[in-house]
């Protein structure tokens, strides 16, 4: 089951944010901006600390740097990370799989490509506020 989604930019701003499951409702309103802070910051040093011969190449030959997986006794984050450095976090519980988040993935990032990136209204470091992606 999918938990929590997160968009964040290049530069480390949140630019979505989507809760599938509520935990509690009296939550600090700038949680999921310090989580995705966080996770940028993570993501950026492991990047430049990972040796080269780990670096994993994907289908089209480009290689992964940095944070992928961080797992816990009963959840996941996975991160992907776009071409343009657009980070797409999931959080998910123990059952599902990282499979599950590559098919996810990529229908987010189609979904993505279509809605967000075409329309010249958005900027891609501004919040996404698009009916139509949500």
């Amino acid at each position: 089951m999918f938990l929590l989604f997160m968009i964040i930019s290049k530069n480390g701003n949140l630019m979505y944010e989507k809760e599938f499951f509520k935990q509690d409702d009296n939550k600090d309103s700038n949680r999921n901006i310090r989580i995705a802070s966080m996770l940028f910051t993570q993501h950026s040093l492991t990047s430049e600390i990972t040796p080269s011969y780990l670096n994993k190449s994907n289908e089209l030959g480009l290689k992964n740097k940095g944070l992928e997986v961080i797992e816990f006794d009963s959840s996941k984050i996975v991160v992907h990370q776009t071409l343009t450095k657009i980070k797409f976090i999931f959080f998910i519980d123990g059952n599902t799989t990282e499979y599950d988040c590559e098919i996810m993935f990529r229908k987010i990032y189609d979904l993505f490509s279509d809605v967000v990136s075409k329309n010249p209204f958005q900027d891609l470091d501004q919040p996404i506020r698009l009916s139509s992606f949500d």
